[in-house]
C-alpha cells in the first residue's frame, strides 16, 4: 500500500500540500457576491451601464462579442440603450425593486452585423424584470431571460 511507503513526515507534507492547494482552489473559484434584490431608486440606477452578459430563459449565456457596444443608460424618468449600430429610447417606472420597460422602445433599425444579439437585448428589456445590484453589477432577471450589466 501506498501509505506503508510514505513516511509520517512524507504524509504530513502531502496533507499540508492538499489543503493549500483546496484553499488556493477555493480561492480561486469564488465568485462575485450576487446582486441584492432589493428597492432601488432612479437615482441609484442613473448613469450607463454596459452589458457584459445576456441569457433568455432556457438558453445559454451570451458574452457580448468584442468590439461592439451595449449599454443601457438611465436618466429618470428616460432610459436609453445602445444596442451595437442602433439606439433606442423610452421611459422606465421602478416600483421596489421591479423596473419596468414599455413593450416597444422607439429605436433606429439599421442594420448591424450582431443583429441576433440586438433582438434578444431589445425583446428581454422590454417589460417588468426584477433589479439587483452588487457594487458595479446590476443584474434585470425576468421570465423572459437576464441581463448582466457593468459599470
Amino acid at each position: 500500500m501506498l501509505a506503508r511507503t510514505i513516511s509520517a513526515q512524507g504524509r504530513l507534507v502531502l496533507a499540508l500540500a492538499l489543503v493549500l492547494a483546496c484553499a488556493l482552489g477555493a480561492a480561486g473559484c469564488a465568485t462575485p457576491a450576487s446582486p441584492t434584490f432589493a428597492t432601488v431608486s432612479a437615482a441609484g440606477l442613473a448613469g450607463p451601464w454596459k452589458l457584459e452578459i445576456l441569457q433568455r430563459t432556457g438558453g445559454p449565456a451570451i458574452a457580448v462579442p468584442p468590439n461592439t457596444v451595449y449599454t443601457l443608460t438611465f436618466a429618470d424618468p428616460l432610459v436609453s440603450v445602445r444596442a451595437d449600430c442602433n439606439t433606442c429610447v423610452g421611459t422606465f417606472t421602478i416600483v421596489g425593486d421591479a423596473i419596468t420597460l414599455p413593450p416597444v422602445l422607439a429605436c433606429t433599425r439599421a442594420a448591424c452585423d450582431t443583429s441576433t444579439i440586438e433582438v434578444i437585448y431589445t425583446a428581454l428589456l422590454q417589460g417588468e424584470s426584477r433589479v439587483g445590484v452588487s457594487g458595479q453589477t446590476m443584474v434585470l432577471n425576468s421570465a423572459r431571460g437576464q441581463l448582466r450589466f457593468t459599470r
